[in-house]
């Protein structure tokens, strides 16, 4: 329990050491805070996936990392769960083109609230476009 908050709150370590004591110890929340400071941010969604079966979290350490490749995996490793699809299609519409997401997605997975996911995420998808083409504008007004 207070391991992590430690880790998360000093620099004072080998970090490598300390990934292998956590990894010794199968201390799997440690092992990815750990994992992500070193930049091995696939490995460590990977353990959130398989070893915490936490697709909150995962999404959540996508978000914070903002790595197109680390949504890829996440959307392989999880697109055969409908579980996971439904709550991928609510919560990642402001990270990911939707296309990346539907084109995975197996024919003939059921999924629950699929109409209702995957107008919020069309919506999210949306929004966050026309918040980008709105920054360029102003950007473009202010340097011109």
């Amino acid at each position: 329990e207070k391991l992590l908050p430690f880790l998360k709150c000093s620099d004072n370590y080998p970090i490598q050491e300390a990934l292998d004591v956590c990894q010794s110890n199968e201390l799997y929340p440690e092992m990815v805070f750990l994992l992500g400071r070193i930049g091995n941010t696939r490995e460590a969604l990977q353990i959130i996936i398989e070893k915490l079966d936490d697709i909150n979290q995962a999404i959540n350490f996508c978000q914070e990392h903002n790595d197109k490749e680390l949504w890829t995996d996440l959307i392989k490793q999880t697109v055969d769960k409908p579980e996971c699809v439904t709550l991928l299609l609510k919560r990642i519409g402001n990270y990911v083109d939707p296309r990346m997401l539907i084109q995975n997605i197996q024919s003939g997975c059921e999924i629950k609230d699929l109409k209702e996911s995957l107008a919020k995420m069309m919506c999210d998808y949306h929004l966050q476009l026309s918040v980008q083409e709105a920054c360029k504008v102003i950007t473009l007004r202010n340097y011109f």
